[in-house]
């Protein structure tokens, strides 16, 4: 990945106002998903919405990875000289000087960590049963379509565009639909 120096200078002409964060997904320390200090714990997940003429604002203090994701159009990275065409869902880690940019409006999905290594954001179609590995907390996000997650004899339908935590009790989980999904684990499987 190519190192950022992003200034003010440097940014494309039409970057002019900041993506607002449309929602604070979720937030927490590694020691689960629920923080109960959101501005100390080690990692935060938001969605951006990113106009045309938005940028997305820079990363918070403290947090020295960032991973991105367009749910709704391609964006540009620009990360100093370099710039990064990303497809819709492709994951991009991103140092926290990049600039993004638009020519369709689109939503942002930022996760932001202390401890990378820790956590792991996958953006991918759901085609059929997926099974997630065991001894993590998992967060479900459908973006489209339909799905539901089965935890031993219990069954739920995710409901779409909502983050549902998932059981974490050391057993697998299968989740089974058609659409688009967003996951975020956090622990090592």
């Amino acid at each position: 990945m190519t190192d950022c120096a992003a200034s003010p200078d440097r940014l494309p002409p039409h970057a002019h106002s900041i993506a607002p964060v449309v929602r604070a997904v979720a937030a927490g320390t590694l020691d689960g998903p629920h923080a109960t200090d959101a501005d100390h714990g080690d990692w935060r997940i938001t969605l951006h919405a990113l106009d045309v003429a938005a940028t997305l604002p820079a990363a918070e203090p403290g947090m020295t990875d960032q991973r991105i994701v367009a749910l709704d159009a391609p964006v540009q990275m620009h990360c100093g000289d370099t710039t990064t065409d990303l497809l819709r869902l492709q994951l991009a880690a991103a140092p926290p000087a990049c600039v993004f940019r638009t020519d369709t409006a689109t939503r942002l999905v930022r996760l932001q960590s202390r401890v990378p290594q820790a956590l792991e954001l996958i953006a991918r179609p759901l085609q059929g049963p997926m099974l997630l590995p065991a001894h993590a907390h998992w967060l479900a996000w459908l973006l489209a379509g339909r799905a539901q997650w089965q935890h031993g004899d219990a069954r739920a339908e995710l409901t779409l565009d909502e983050p549902t935590w998932l059981p974490a009790d050391g057993m697998r989980l299968r989740i089974d639909g058609g659409g688009e999904l967003l996951l975020l684990r956090l622990g090592t499987p």
